[in-house]
């Protein structure tokens, strides 16, 4: 083998190795902004089952948009009268962009006849 051929093959590894890298740390940065957004849409299903505990016609769930004590809000829309649609967006850090994303979580609550 020569010098140059030995530096060209050097120079193969190294953008390998580069590479290989580059892809495990792209994997990391998958992995926990999706950690982010699951921890986040968890959040956000706690706080709709809490809603869910209310009747139909509590103020909390009237036609509108309203906010929950810590500063996350919901939007009601009444399909029926014994049905209603909420709405509720979490809110999570991308960390591929480094920028935050929201994620729209969206449930029906019916009132059962017992």
């Amino acid at each position: 083998m020569t010098l140059v051929e030995v530096l060209i093959a050097l120079v193969v590894i190294f953008i390998g190795i580069g590479g290989s890298l580059m892809s495990i740390s792209f994997a990391n940065k998958t992995a926990q902004s999706t950690t982010n957004q699951m921890l986040a849409v968890h959040n956000v299903r706690e706080q709709l089952e809490v809603l869910r505990s209310y009747a139909l016609n509590d103020p909390l769930l009237s036609a509108g948009s309203h906010s929950l004590t810590g500063g996350q809000s919901y939007v009601v829309s009444a399909v029926t009268t014994n049905t209603k649609s909420i709405a509720m967006n979490a809110v999570w850090t991308n960390m591929l962009t480094r920028a935050l994303s929201t994620t729209t979580v969206t449930t029906i609550f019916v009132d059962a006849l017992h």
